[in-house]
């Protein structure tokens, strides 16, 4: 009760003069240095002559994660003390020198406050460290780019190495001799192609030259998991079927399972032809696999129309008819003695007819000039019917009879214009004729002209019958 009365007086007392800064002070018990990587304390001892209060410990500065009040709201008796640890931890890869950080004590009840500045001197425990490191990569799928600064913090010269390793892929960069408080910068990459996806560390590691690690630090840094299957589908069709290819691309960075299926077919006219599926999924054949990153898988099977049998006979039945009327006979079409044309410059074509076995009748050839050429009134043998169609100029031969072994050559002269300056095509001359009682045709070769600017030769293509 005596307690009480004598705080209340003290309180109506300081209220009364107005002396709010004076109603407790603090007394700082620092070391005198701080060592890096290395905890310590600085006590803070407050002094409170009123009433017992509570009083808020904080404190300020850079770096701020160097200090930590342990206990910021304390209790403190009348006329008693208390004492406030703040734990000093300077980082591993500190700097040596002085940092000024602020106090702050605050009597809760009256707000008084009382202010000190505390210098920490912190030292270093080695004589190099590896500072500002900086880990930087857009998607940490492709690469990472690692930067830092290496200081030298000892009172003499160094000459180091920095080792840089990640997983099992290890770098070593010669950072050479660095002067007392001076520094140098590095920079490098690592290739990410071949990592799996997980959390991995940058472990840097400095060795000076006699082989002593000097600081060792490791910084964290993920690939994300990306799953990412492109699927494809290429379709060849033919009046027969279709050829499918069915294909599955891991563009992601982990291992995907994948599936390709196509539809079971159920229409009377066609079946599947291909690589036994792995399943049934739904009614629809089904192809599994496990893809690595970057891997494909691919399948390719055909849709047949089972009446592609009976074309396949009827067509293969029809080109050996065509084959017997047609192989027993030569019929082609040449330049004469031409490589290049000249527009203006007159040049010779010939058509040449070859009867191996049988006799023809009633044999006729008809040949087209096109546009861009005129015919030349010089004809070596039989002189052809001549009119002018809308492609160009026709040439009609009515041949009559070609005996067994026999060759006939139709001759006929033409002249590009001036203004045919382009590569261009003389068409297939057309024959027609009876052998026995069938009647059949048969086309020659196209012939390719090119002018005398384009260095390319004369080519003849011969025609599929």
């Amino acid at each position: 009760m005596k307690k009480l009365v004598l705080a209340f007086l003290l309180l109506s007392l300081f209220l009364v003069q107005g002396v709010l800064a004076e109603d407790f002070s603090i007394t700082l018990s620092p070391k005198l240095e701080y060592y890096a990587s290395m905890e310590d304390y600085l006590i803070v001892n407050i002094y409170n002559p009123m009433f017992e209060d509570w009083f808020s410990t904080s404190i300020f500065g850079v770096p701020r994660e160097w200090v930590l009040v342990e206990e910021s709201l304390l209790r403190v008796p009348t006329l008693g003390y208390g004492n406030v640890r703040i734990k000093i931890s300077p980082s591993k890869d500190a700097l040596p020198g002085v940092y000024q950080y602020f106090l702050k004590v605050t009597r809760v009840s009256t707000e008084s406050v009382i202010e000190k500045p505390v210098l920490l001197r912190v030292k270093q425990i080695t004589s190099a460290i590896v500072k500002d490191v900086s880990l930087s990569c857009a998607s940490c799928l492709d690469k990472i780019d690692i930067s830092g600064t290496v200081y030298n913090v000892g009172s003499q010269r160094v000459d180091v190495v920095l080792v840089i390793k990640i997983a099992n892929v290890q770098k070593t960069i010669d950072i050479g001799k660095i002067a007392i408080t001076d520094k140098r910068d590095f920079e490098t990459s690592f290739s990410l192609e071949d990592f799996y996806p997980g959390d991995y560390k940058v472990e840097l590691e400095l060795i000076d030259a006699s082989g002593k690690s000097l600081y060792k630090e490791a910084y964290p840094f993920k690939i994300p998991s990306i799953e990412e299957v492109y699927y494809a589908q290429d379709v060849s069709s033919t009046p027969f079927g279709s050829i499918i290819t069915l294909s599955a691309e891991n563009r992601g960075n982990t291992i995907a399972d994948v599936q390709l299926s196509s539809i079971n077919p159920e229409d009377w006219y066609y079946f599947i032809s291909g690589p036994t599926p792995s399943g049934m999924f739904l009614e629809n054949y089904v192809w599994g696999a496990s893809l690595e990153p970057g891997e494909t898988y691919k399948i390719t099977y055909s849709e047949i129309y089972w009446p592609v049998y009976i074309l396949i006979v009827g067509v293969v039945l029809a080109a050996s008819f065509l084959y017997w009327q047609t192989s027993d006979i030569d019929f082609s079409k040449n330049v004469i003695a031409l490589k290049r044309f000249r527009p203006g410059k007159e040049f010779s074509v010939s058509v040449h007819v070859k009867s191996k076995k049988q006799e023809l009748k009633r044999v006729t050839i008809r040949d087209l000039v096109p546009s861009g050429f005129e015919v030349i009134n010089k004809f070596e043998a039989a002189k052809p019917l001549i009119k002018k169609v809308g492609r160009g100029i026709e040439l009609f031969w009515d041949v009559g009879r070609i005996d067994p072994h026999e060759e006939r050559f139709f001759h006929y002269t033409i002249k590009p214009h001036h203004d045919t300056i382009r590569k261009t095509t003389l068409p297939s001359a057309l024959l027609k004729a009876m052998r026995g009682r069938n009647f059949f045709s048969k086309k020659s070769n196209m012939i390719s002209l090119v002018p005398e600017e384009i260095e390319t030769k004369v080519v003849t293509v011969r025609v599929a019958e």
